[in-house]
């Protein structure tokens, strides 16, 4: 987990902002099961 939020920042400036956002969508999902 922690490593692919460490990617998905270094890796932000090279993604489209609608991927970005589908990321912190789903790494939200990830981090909040409690809520779903």
């Amino acid at each position: 987990m922690q490593l692919l939020k460490k990617i998905a920042d270094i890796e932000i400036e090279y993604f489209p902002s609608h991927i970005l956002e589908k990321i912190r969508s789903t790494w939200k999902n990830w981090n909040s099961p409690r809520l779903s």
